[in-house]
């Protein structure tokens, strides 16, 4: 990788020069001075378009921004320095952007479900953007609307919809929070975005993006990433940044088994928030079950509703309940 997008976690100034991610190779002359590397040797900085750049919020007003090192020391009682990963505790080693999974320690429950077929597809529920410094090119309205339009011209696993009303983002996310929202909305996943920028470099626009991907089975996280993009227009910055994360949702959601809950059983059928658009036919078979790891029994779809509804019936007689799981286990009539 060259010196045109690299995103570097904990860089660490040594003895004047750079300890940082072996692929880096700064080609063009470097820009600061020894006396500069030495008054920003202790700070977390960011490798954008060539220079490098703080993540401050201003203490008056509260917003969060990338400033550049130089502008950053011209006034530094203005600015308060956002740490990496703030909250937690810092990475000891130098890494690239893009994406990493999730520590777990424990098996997923996921791990337990057969891979489902291509045609069955995963609902990911997309939570209101977290824009900051909105102002400065785009209001979030027209960013959600543009991600919206390409994840509908590039997904073609997964499905989106969209979360509607009011929510407490400080307090986000529980995994029980998460496995409720997925229950409510008929999702098999959850991702949460935070957005900075597009911003202007010295040439370019270039913009930054934060994003968290759960499975609403358990409510944990599973994916978790950094994107940027650099473009000759804002515009062209999101797009690029947008069609990297719906690529990457993709690719991680539709690995996963198929899932979805019962929401309301009336006349002894099932109602579930998945239908023809999500590829259910008329005719599928699918297993009920209180507990994944337990022994269930077999359903059958016995009418499609809606854009996206179906309703189950037993194929023996059996009870179904509200909310219990309905899986994928590999047979299909």
């Amino acid at each position: 990788m060259t010196r045109e997008i690299c995103f570097i976690l904990s860089l660490i100034l040594v003895g004047g020069g750079f300890l940082s991610c072996k692929t880096i190779s700064l080609k063009a002359k470097d820009p600061y001075t020894k006396e500069e590397k030495r008054l920003f040797s202790d700070k977390d900085l960011y490798f954008i378009d060539g220079r490098y750049y703080l993540k401050v919020r201003e203490k008056e007003s509260g917003e969060e921004r990338f400033l550049e090192i130089r502008d950053y020391f011209k006034n530094p009682e203005r600015w308060e320095i956002v740490k990496f990963e703030e909250g937690r505790k810092k990475e000891s080693k130098a890494v690239e952007s893009i994406a990493k999974e999730t520590e777990r320690i424990e098996k997923p429950l996921l791990s337990f479900l057969p891979k489902a077929p291509f045609y069955l597809k995963k609902k990911v529920l997309i939570m209101p953007f977290e824009v900051v410094k909105e102002s400065f090119i785009y209001q979030r309205p027209f960013v959600e609307e543009l991600f919206v339009r390409v994840f509908d011209q590039k997904a073609l696993r997964v499905l989106p919809v969209f979360y509607k009303g009011e929510w407490d983002s400080e307090n986000f996310p529980e995994a029980s929070q998460v496995v409720k929202l997925g229950d409510n909305y008929g999702t098999q996943a959850l991702i949460w975005v935070r957005l900075y920028g597009p911003f202007r470099s010295s040439e370019s626009f270039f913009a930054l993006l934060e994003f968290k991907l759960y499975e609403t089975l358990e409510g944990k996280a599973i994916f978790e990433g950094l994107l940027q993009k650099k473009a000759q227009s804002p515009e062209e910055a999101l797009l690029g940044l947008f069609g990297d994360l719906v690529a990457k949702t993709e690719e991680v959601v539709s690995s996963w088994g198929w899932f979805i809950r019962v929401i309301k059983v009336q006349d002894e059928k099932a109602l579930i928030l998945a239908g023809e658009r999500s590829g259910l036919r008329k005719g599928d078979i699918f297993e009920v079950k209180e507990q994944l790891q337990k022994e269930g029994f077999k359903v059958r779809v016995s009418e499609l509703l809606g854009e996206d509804m179906a309703k189950l019936e037993p194929v023996e007689e059996r009870p179904l309940r509200p909310y219990a799981l309905v899986v994928f286990t590999g047979q299909m009539e």
